[in-house]
């Protein structure tokens, strides 16, 4: 049977509930600690890594750390 989609259109896909979604928010965490990390090893400073990676400058510094960089 088919669903309507408030829009006056049909879908065959069941509605999506709250216990359908994965919180990835850990996985982004340590996805950005890795880049920051090998960012900061390459020689790129910590206010261009927080542009880069849309974070603020101590956010930076944070997951060039948590990812293993020795800070210069």
């Amino acid at each position: 049977d088919k669903i309507r989609n408030g829009r006056g259109g049909r879908t065959t896909s069941p509605p999506l509930y709250l216990i359908d979604f994965i919180d990835l928010s850990c996985f982004l965490k340590d996805r950005i600690s890795e880049k920051a990390a090998e960012l900061y090893r390459s020689g790129h400073s910590l206010s261009e890594i927080s542009q880069a990676l849309e974070i603020s400058q101590s956010a930076s510094r944070d997951h060039a750390v948590r990812g293993g960089a020795t800070l210069r």
